[in-house]
């Protein structure tokens, strides 16, 4: 088994950090892995979350859905997809 310990340090409003957030757990979804995030910033907030996935089947990245967001955040999130696609 291969170890990977990363720092990121992003500039960015909140939801552009969970959009990153998102992200990194969809691809690491599509691993048989273990991961650890922290997010933090300068005013004291912290947010720690982990997971571990063990995919028996390929599922399509598009198709995770992140239970982090409410409903109509995620309504919001599909909609800019929609309109992306549009385009």
């Amino acid at each position: 088994m291969y170890k990977i310990i990363a720092s990121i340090e992003a500039d960015g409003n909140k939801q552009s950090i969970y959009q990153l957030k998102e992200d990194l757990f969809r691809i690491s979804s599509q691993h048989s892995c273990k991961c650890n995030f922290t997010i933090t910033n300068n005013v004291g907030f912290q947010e720690v979350m982990s997971a571990s996935f063990q995919p028996i089947v390929d599922i399509s990245a598009d198709d995770i859905v992140d239970l982090t967001l409410t409903g109509e955040e995620q309504y919001e999130l599909l909609t800019h997809k929609e309109e992306e696609k549009q385009e």
